[in-house]
């Protein structure tokens, strides 16, 4: 029982501190691996795989494109150059499957398994979203059900479907491990992590991930994706190649902050500065970092970027500035209003209904992170009722998904 005012300045900022060392770092960011008990089998992995690809159909696997095209583009768009492209590389990946069922010679360069991996990932991000109702158009369950030695069912529940998407990415990773990525570094390998990031790639394998975030930075300086400022000087096909770069390389530094942790030494995304210091430091000597027009992926970094100068205090024993966090609420009314300018901008699709969604739950996701530090450290008049407020808001946005027939934004 808390009966001292000073008693709660001195208890609240421990929540701050449990919520960042032992929620966040704690449950969801190691896990201890036994070494001595793992078996590892090549060839079981390859089987396994195999299993995968030949119980996917080729009209499955269009379908399977054709959903995550029409609904999950939001979390994959800006990874890919062309839409188009992922077609015809469809059909030369059936081309390659055919010839090795004829001549049992599948595919031979990195290139080719490159795109393999690349499409099993939009795959295995198809399964792990899509509703049970539209995958029992797409595919068959009973093939499943012997593979995995269970009793038959002829639709699908929701636990046979998270086994599929095991199978799909245990597929995915074994195909990638065949690329021989590490001697032949490709700018895919990034695109292909950027889709597998939206599933549970992160929670289930964390050390897995931080190594290919690793990598991923190692390919991304290699190939200077970093460098994507426009200039006249370009023509029109730079210029789109640079806006992809940019994309990638935000999204990038928005999963590698993500990812941070006492496990993880090895950052990308401090290069890129605090929306404070360049609000004050750079605007001042006429430098802009944020060099490209105000994209989706680049507004989400944004307002990530505000929860990571936030975060800072965490872990530390310092109480933050007042101004900070005032600084803090204010950029978020900017980019809040940034995000109702490109909502009126975009035609409604599922997609550009996806992409609201996003943006309104990260921002108002760091507003609740904002009242509550207001509340911890500052105890402030009208905290609490804002936090509240805040909570109730998160909360709607859920419900409005469910009400629009839009659960799988959820």
């Amino acid at each position: 029982i808390i009966k001292e005012r000073d008693d709660v300045a001195n208890i609240l900022p421990l929540w701050q501190s449990y919520e960042h060392w032992i929620i966040n770092i704690g449950l969801l960011k190691t896990k201890n691996i036994s070494l001595q008990h793992e078996k590892i089998n090549l060839e079981d992995d390859l089987n396994v795989a195999e299993f995968w690809m030949n119980y996917l159909s080729e009209k499955a696997s269009f379908d399977l494109l054709n959903y995550s095209i029409e609904n999950l583009g939001t979390l994959y768009f800006s990874s890919i150059g062309d839409i188009n492209d992922l077609f015809v590389r469809l059909e030369q990946y059936w081309v390659r499957r055919h010839n090795h069922e004829k001549n049992r010679e599948g595919s031979c360069t990195p290139e080719d398994y490159y795109w393999d991996t690349l499409i099993w990932a939009i795959f295995t991000l198809t399964l792990f979203y899509i509703p049970t109702e539209q995958l029992n158009d797409i595919l068959k369950p009973e093939p499943v059900c012997d593979w995995l030695n269970i009793e038959r069912q002829d639709i699908w529940s929701e636990t046979l479907q998270l086994s599929v998407y095991q199978g799909f990415l245990k597929c995915c990773l074994t195909t990638l491990v065949r690329t021989n990525y590490l001697m032949y570094p490709n700018v895919k390998l990034i695109q292909i992590f950027l889709i597998l990031y939206n599933t549970t790639l992160s929670y289930d394998s964390p050390t897995l991930t931080n190594n290919m975030i690793v990598q991923c930075i190692q390919t991304a300086k290699m190939f200077n994706l970093t460098n994507f400022k426009l200039y006249t000087t370009d023509d029109t096909a730079i210029g789109i190649s640079k806006q992809i770069f940019s994309k990638i390389w935000y999204k990038l530094c928005l999963i590698d902050y993500l990812q941070t942790s006492p496990a993880k030494c090895i950052e990308c995304h401090t290069e890129i500065p605090s929306l404070f210091q360049f609000a004050s430091v750079y605007a001042a000597s006429g430098a802009n970092v944020y060099q490209n027009n105000d994209s989706f992926e680049m507004i989400c970094w944004k307002v990530i970027s505000i929860d990571r100068d936030l975060e800072r205090t965490s872990d530390s024993t310092q109480r933050p500035l007042l101004k900070t966090i005032d600084a803090a609420k204010r950029e978020l009314e900017i980019l809040n209003g940034l995000t109702k300018k490109e909502k009126k901008m975009k035609e409604v699709s599922a997609n550009s209904s996806f992409e609201t969604f996003i943006l309104k739950l990260l921002i108002n996701s760091v507003r609740w992170k904002i009242e509550k530090m207001y509340l911890i450290y500052y105890q402030t008049a009208n905290s609490l009722e804002m936090l509240i407020y805040y909570t109730r808001t998160i909360i709607r946005l859920l419900v409005e998904n469910i009400n629009n027939h839009h659960l799988i934004f959820n």
